[in-house]
């Protein structure tokens, strides 16, 4: 028996996430590659950070995940059925700067300060809100006249879902990852190998909730007071076990498949240090080999913390800055753990494959 047979309430989540996600795959994996090609070309010295083509294609390539929420608003609605163009409308009110001004000033809504969240390049906040809109546009529809409910079912929508995700549905994120970073600096206390081998497992699962992003302050503080850091280390494991993971599905797709188009992508933008194409490309749809990438990755963060791995600038890990690892605080381990994570994850999912038989095309 499958999780999907004892866990059905899982099988949906997935088949939701999946269903949200799998109209702007191939939008992630363009970008995904663009912001590849340019950390290729800076590593290279063929661009510099301050070469104005390269500030509009950054710009080009970051983009879409600073404004996911409005992507993910509309094929949200598009699932649950809902008003699309309010889900969009409050996705774009989320991630707006005046509204992150504003709450970093600690503004107040009906004289109670709003908790201060940023919006931009979340996944969560945007997700429980549009399900709220669901349940409200549907109670609402219920009771109005059908003659008012054109404008109002919007109206009082928006009054009603806003007030919610910015008191409650917005900050379940920040929470999240400052959960994530308190039990993380905790086991490091105790263990680093296990801290590491943890972190780096759940990584996979980090990036599908967007987590990743929101622990980026805490990398950037960590280099800033303690002049080192860990998490970057995690991060490179699972992006290497992505890798993997990608290519043991890539070999075992049909050529010409939709599925070896998405394994390919995940291949090359993993490698080159974003992990969304491989995790909602590959990841959502190959559950087995999801779980087997956050096994190889759990290893490869045994690897790092056991030569206690840390890197003192902020620097993604992937193939083309693996030499900037050198030098830096138990280099050996990155050297050995990710070459090592990426075939064991190679290995453990070409298994995965063959046991079912088949992949998906």
């Amino acid at each position: 028996m499958d999780v999907a047979t004892k866990h059905p309430l899982f099988e949906k989540g997935i088949q939701f996430i999946a269903a949200i996600f799998g109209p702007v795959v191939n939008v992630l994996c363009a970008v995904g590659l663009l912001k590849g090609a340019l950390t290729i070309c800076t590593t290279l010295h063929w661009l510099a950070p301050s070469n104005s083509t390269y500030q509009v294609l950054w710009l080009l390539s970051n983009v879409f995940f600073s404004f996911l929420p409005i992507f993910l608003a509309f094929t949200s609605a598009q699932v649950l059925r809902t008003n699309p163009f309010t889900a969009v409308l409050i996705a774009a009110f989320l991630v707006q700067p005046q509204l992150t001004t504003l709450l970093t000033h600690q503004a107040t809504l009906f004289g109670v300060t709003l908790p201060n969240t940023r919006y931009d390049s979340t996944v969560l906040p945007i997700i429980f809100a549009v399900i709220l809109l669901h349940f409200v546009e549907s109670a609402l529809k219920r009771y109005l006249p059908q003659v008012i409910q054109s404008m109002f079912v919007p109206l009082l929508s928006l009054l009603i879902v806003l007030p919610v995700t910015l008191f409650l549905l917005g900050p379940i994120g920040n929470l999240l990852a400052k959960g994530v970073t308190l039990g993380y600096n905790n086991t490091m206390a105790i263990s680093p190998i296990i801290a590491m081998a943890i972190l780096s497992g759940l990584f996979p699962a980090f990036i599908m909730v967007e987590i990743s992003t929101a622990l980026a302050p805490v990398v950037i503080n960590n280099i800033a007071v303690k002049g080192d850091d860990t998490i970057l280390i995690s991060l490179g494991m699972c992006l290497f076990s992505l890798a993997g993971m990608s290519l043991a599905v890539y070999l075992q797709a049909q050529p010409g498949s939709k599925t070896r188009a998405a394994a390919l992508s995940g291949i090359v933008t993993a490698l080159l240090g974003v992990g969304e194409p491989a995790v909602f490309g590959v990841g959502l749809n190959h559950r087995r080999q999801f779980a087997g990438s956050m096994l190889a990755a759990a290893i490869g963060g045994l690897i790092v913390g056991a030569f206690q791995t840390k890197v003192t600038a902020f620097i993604i890990p992937s193939i083309v800055t693996i030499p900037a690892y050198v030098g830096q605080p138990g280099y050996l381990g990155i050297l050995i753990g990710a070459p090592v994570t990426f075939f064991l994850s190679l290995a453990f999912n070409s298994l995965a494959i063959q046991r079912v038989s088949h992949v998906r095309a």
